[in-house]
């Protein structure tokens, strides 16, 4: 199984250290750190060099308070039909384009979305919240920019572009 090839060494973070899995507790250094073994409750120091991530596939996926704040109840019902589709598919070392193609079937999404959400998924470690249905960033009729920056702008055009005097270019910038 390939694991991400990112390493998320924030206080929290899940970790593999000789075998087991730790919780991340505390930087010592930039390149040590203060492990939980919350088994075991033993804490070791260990290298970055002897980490690696932590990819929980088999069991339910981590979720962070933080991240259900925003989240609508469609949202996250959507996120977990999704997880159980996209967990076995994660878990694979390479996905055939059949198993691609029947998923995306199954979850009325394309193909290449499929593919898309699958390395969401194991980048972020497993985090359901990584196949949440994401936000349009505007598109045709929508705008990007904020209300206050929209105002703005339409403000200083009316007033330096659509008067009947012309302004010089040096006195506009």
């Amino acid at each position: 199984m390939t694991v991400p090839s990112t390493l998320d060494v924030s206080i929290g973070a899940q970790v593999v250290y000789a075998g087991e899995t730790f919780t991340i507790k505390a930087p010592l250094s930039m390149t040590a750190f203060l492990l939980l073994n919350g088994t075991l409750g033993e804490q070791v120091v260990a290298h970055l060099d002897d980490l690696s991530p932590s990819l929980p596939l088999d069991g339910p996926s981590r979720v962070y308070a933080s991240d259900l704040v925003s989240l609508s109840a469609r949202d996250w019902q959507e996120a977990q039909r999704r997880a159980g589709v996209i967990r076995p598919l994660a878990a694979l070392d390479a996905m055939p384009a059949a198993l691609a193609q029947q998923a995306a079937e199954q979850l009325g999404l394309s193909q290449r979305t499929i593919y898309s959400l699958r390395q969401r998924y194991r980048a972020s470690g497993g985090l359901l919240t990584a196949l949440v249905r994401r936000q349009s960033g505007g598109g045709r009729g929508k705008g990007r920019l904020a209300p206050g920056q929209e105002a703005v702008i339409r403000a200083t055009i009316r007033e330096l572009y659509l008067s009947h005097q012309r302004h010089r270019a040096a006195d506009v910038v």
